[in-house]
């Protein structure tokens, strides 16, 4: 059997068990149990997904900060040494955002990361993203 026939027998067998399941839609008992490994991966999803949540989240007053601080023109020159794996991101994120209509700089970029690590720290400490990364590069 070839690959193509196998994916087509696979969605066949999709189609049926959904038919199948819709008819007997409104009867959780007889919904089909997922398999131990099943549930582990969807616990650890949803694990994730709430670690998400309570690491940087983006409110809008933060969102209206960062605008505000990333608006006033930057007059204090400094370098930064960037590898060129992170230069050719910036570039790309750049030229990415141009193709959409939106007119921005490596620089800009820059400045909105670094006002977004000091929101972040600010607001959450020793929870922050900043000082979790500051502390895994110590450990």
């Amino acid at each position: 059997m070839t690959f193509n026939e196998l994916l087509e027998l696979d969605k066949e067998t999709r189609r049926k068990q959904t038919r199948s399941s819709q008819r007997r839609a409104g009867s959780s008992s007889e919904m089909p149990r997922p398999t131990p490994a099943k549930t582990e991966a969807i616990v650890a999803r949803h694990h994730d997904a709430a670690t998400r949540r309570r690491h940087g989240i983006m409110t809008p007053s933060m969102v209206r900060r960062l605008r505000k601080a990333v608006k006033e023109v930057g007059k204090e020159a400094a370098t930064h040494r960037f590898t060129q794996a992170e230069k050719e991101s910036l570039r790309d994120i750049v030229y990415t955002y141009g193709r959409q209509g939106y007119r921005t700089s490596e620089n800009e970029i820059a400045r909105i990361g670094v006002n977004w690590l000091v929101e972040d720290y600010r607001e959450n400490g020793k929870r922050s993203v900043l000082h979790r990364i500051l502390k895994a590069l110590r450990d």
